[in-house]
């Protein structure tokens, strides 16, 4: 006899409808971003994860963009033209408008011990121009499932010592430093070579803490910083 006679009809019908076989499975892959606004800069981080357990497949962004370009204060105050120049690098940003997830840097200075927490409100006008700006174009972009999150800046601190949280030039390069460690074990040794090398890793490399930081957050209560 053939072996073909010795097959069961269930295991035929599997071969021909191999969708029928619970052990099949599909990877899908989703695009999350991550934006950490400063003055100056933009920093930008965009991945391609799994869609289930946010493992990191590919890296598809990793920059720092000036927005300062004609902005007559040097971005010591956030003018129309400075928005206008953020607005129009994330349009251009094509690249990003598929992410199921934004997540964006939320405004506030972080205090010393005992002193009240101020707000940054120029750059918290910048945050909020990007935000709405992102939430009017969310139906142009077309993904429905597309889901903005407000991250607190001090959350891409966690695990920074408090001898360098004194000071930003301190608390910046450790930041970054993480992130190119970080990067490294994740197999992603060219662009932790980008931040390492780049004068303006730091901007990117916040984008890239606050979004490893708050994604784990996000993994337990898919609800927190939820915009």
């Amino acid at each position: 006899m053939s072996d073909l006679e010795y097959t069961s009809e269930e295991e035929l019908e599997l071969e021909l409808e191999p969708s029928r076989d619970n052990t099949l499975s599909v990877l899908i892959l989703v695009l999350h971003s991550s934006i950490d606004i400063g003055m100056r800069n933009l920093g930008i981080f965009a991945v391609m994860v799994e869609a289930n357990t946010f493992v990191w497949h590919e890296i598809v962004l990793v920059a720092t963009f000036d927005i300062c370009e004609g902005v007559e204060t040097g971005g010591k105050k956030v003018t129309e033209r400075m928005i206008t120049n953020a607005v129009a690098l994330i349009d251009s940003l094509t690249v990003i408008h598929p992410s199921t997830k934004i997540l964006v840097e939320e405004q506030f200075i972080s205090s010393f011990p005992g002193r009240k927490t101020i707000m940054n409100d120029e750059a918290r006008r910048l945050q909020f121009a990007l935000l709405g700006y992102i939430v009017t174009r969310k139906q142009d972009w077309n993904v429905p499932t597309q889901e903005i999150y407000r991250i607190p800046s001090v959350l891409k601190l966690r695990g920074c010592p408090k001898v360098y949280r004194k000071k930003k030039p301190q608390y910046k390069e450790w930041v970054r430093l993480k992130v190119v460690d970080i990067l490294r074990k994740k197999g992603f040794d060219e662009e932790a070579e980008i931040i390492d090398k780049s004068k303006k890793g730091d901007d990117v490399g916040d984008a890239i803490k606050q979004y490893v930081e708050a994604i784990e957050e996000i993994k337990i209560d898919p609800t927190k910083y939820l915009w």
